[in-house]
């Protein structure tokens, strides 16, 4: 009798459309294979007229157990096929309409399921909207899309990326959000930055400076692998994202001498020419782009993020790096010598030459492990990170960053000199600790960057 109910041509259908309408959404891959069978037992006290959603791995196997031996993840994408194919059977019924409401979902779904489920989702004949905070489901969705559901004291703001934006446009900025870039969607602040260098060393300076995270004060560091910024800057306006992004890039002045006419220019000198004139370029396209845009700030560099780097005072974290780059002593001694030079166009070409002979990347990376609490971060960057940022970071967080410079200074440093006992201080309130620290250490990174923040809100 089991064989015979599980034989049924409508049983058969049933089953085979779950697993079509899954196949559909997650690919062949990641959908567990899906059969309905006749489970009556043999014992007439207990016989029951049933049907059992026995479930394997794959379609590899020939395993099929209990539903409940799956896990969640599985268990709802099963629920998610049954729902939608349940309205594709209703469409015939009187109803106006279909909806289907997914509350993240990313919670107990893998990360490659969550790519393909929601970009194979969307129905013609239901209508579905997810909640998330998965930026793997974002960078799979049209930003025409989506809305970003923003927290505003007692309220939400709602908005819409893609509003006002040409189709071109929109293109654009879809091709530039991948999983990574995505999480601008989530931020509070974001802070462009061109490429690996910034993004290593901006949450390494803050870490090293301030004992703080990007995450904490509530802003997202975003490569971008190139200058090409207005692609993705594009969404953060009045009638878009109303949230602060922050741009920070290079002028790529020259560090030589430059002829005034460039028919004469060596192999160098014309290199340097052409990056100096696309700086140029560059700043004036990006203050077009955030001409009358109170969501947008550019920060230049002079030069480039390495030069500007030591150019801050940093030769000391630079010098550093020297014993994992070089294994002569005299090659070791002869860049130290040009990287403590007073002439930023001896030391920032050392700098420029050493980060150009490892890879950008990977010699961030080693400069990053060498930074401590006494690192200079150059203006403009501090300057971007304070308005990514400025909605969110309160005075709190302030007070824990003044607390970190604090503990971190040597006993003979002139912070210690300046200020209060540590007792008085972790007994005073986060505005008058503030107050206290930005008046005893008037130059002082934390007191610079409390500076800023004032200055953005005010405006």
């Amino acid at each position: 009798m089991n064989s015979d109910l599980s034989s049924l041509q409508e049983i058969r259908k049933l089953a085979n459309g779950i697993e079509s309408t899954l196949h559909d959404a997650v690919g062949h891959t990641y959908a567990p294979a899906v059969s309905i069978e006749s489970a009556l037992p043999d014992s007439m006290e207990k016989l029951l007229q049933r049907l059992n959603v026995l479930v394997g791995d794959s379609a590899t196997s020939d395993y099929r157990g209990e539903l409940h031996e799956q896990s969640l993840g599985g268990a709802n994408l099963i629920y998610m096929a049954l729902k939608l194919l349940e309205y594709e059977f209703k469409l015939s019924s009187d109803r106006v309409a279909h909806f289907l409401l997914i509350e993240e979902p990313e919670a107990h779904i893998h990360t490659h399921i969550q790519k393909s489920l929601f970009s194979n989702l969307p129905s013609t004949t239901t209508q579905v909207i997810v909640s998330t905070h998965s930026t793997h489901i974002s960078s799979v969705s049209q930003i025409a899309s989506v809305n970003v559901l923003a927290k505003k004291g007692d309220h939400a703001e709602v908005y819409q990326p893609a509003h006002g934006l040409s189709p071109e446009m929109v293109s654009r900025v879809e091709r530039y959000l991948d999983a990574v870039r995505s999480t601008l969607l989530f931020a509070k602040g974001v802070l462009l930055v061109e490429g690996d260098a910034e993004q290593i060393m901006i949450p390494a300076m803050l870490r090293a400076v301030f004992g703080v995270t990007p995450d904490e004060l509530g802003f997202s560091v975003i490569g971008m692998s190139s200058a090409f910024f207005k692609h993705v800057a594009a969404i953060f306006a009045d009638d878009r994202i109303r949230r602060p992004c922050a741009i920070a890039t290079d002028l790529d002045k020259a560090l030589i001498d430059l002829p005034v006419s460039s028919e004469g220019d060596n192999k160098e000198q014309a290199h340097a020419r052409a990056a100096e004139e696309s700086g140029m370029l560059r700043r004036r396209d990006l203050q077009k782009l955030a001409g009358g845009n109170r969501w947008i700030r550019i920060s230049f560099a002079d030069h480039t993020f390495e030069v500007d780097f030591i150019g801050a005072g940093n030769s000391w974290e630079v010098v550093r790096t020297l014993d994992d780059i070089y294994t002569e002593a005299t090659s070791r001694s002869r860049s130290e010598t040009k990287l403590n030079s007073d002439d930023l166009q001896i030391a920032g070409r050392e700098i420029l030459r050493l980060a150009e002979k490892l890879g950008k990347g990977w010699f961030a990376l080693l400069l990053s492990e060498r930074l401590v609490s006494r690192t200079y971060i150059p203006e403009y960057i501090l300057r971007a990170i304070a308005f990514a940022c400025h909605p969110s970071v309160g005075e709190g967080a302030l007070r824990k960053m003044g607390m970190f410079r604090i503990r971190s200074e040597q006993p003979d440093g002139d912070l210690t000199k300046a200020l209060p006992r540590l007792a008085q201080l972790q007994s005073l309130s986060p505005p008058h600790f503030l107050s206290t620290f930005c008046k005893a250490a008037p130059t002082d990174a934390l007191t610079l960057f409390c500076q800023y923040l004032e200055e953005y809100r005010g405006e």
